[in-house]
């Protein structure tokens, strides 16, 4: 078995770009930005061998996109990029690296639910018409009765 050489980052852009495409069938535009994450990674982390990544890089990756305002959804992308290519790198490539499953995703901050008091709860009722404005019945009154169940 002869030995593999390091597999970087940017050396793997190009075949990246096609499995997305041709492989997982992403659009365009997600290659692109997928493409994008992969650069930027370069830029702050350097053009890292790709079995050189590990769960603690992982980390300081997460760390520094919170740390520069990223929010949730921003950091996700950016990991999901990380885990398809270290994804493409082991099933296409045949290389050993950290196993994709393994990097999680920041979780969305919880939200607080607001309900509509009694008040405003009739008033969205009585928003849905149930006639047309010439007196006759509005056929189409589904919207009404998948709100009221």
């Amino acid at each position: 078995m002869a030995i593999k050489p390091p597999l970087t980052l940017s050396a793997c852009l190009k075949g990246f770009r096609e499995y997305l495409l041709a492989d997982r069938r992403f659009s365009p535009a997600t290659v692109q930005s997928y493409c994008a994450n992969i650069e930027w990674i370069i830029r702050h982390f350097g053009d890292v061998s790709l079995t050189d990544v590990t769960l603690q890089m992982v980390l300081r990756l997460k760390s520094q996109l919170f740390q520069r305002g990223a929010k949730e959804s921003r950091v996700a992308v950016v990991l999901y990029t990380l885990r398809a290519v270290l994804q493409y790198a082991r099933d296409i490539l045949d290389y050993n690296t950290l196993d994709p499953q393994l990097i999680r995703t920041p979780r969305p901050p919880s939200r607080e639910v607001v309900y509509l008091n009694d008040s405003e709860l009739e008033s969205f009722l009585n928003a849905i018409p149930l006639y047309y404005i010439c007196g006759t019945p509005n056929p189409d009154f589904r919207e009404s009765a998948s709100v009221r169940s």
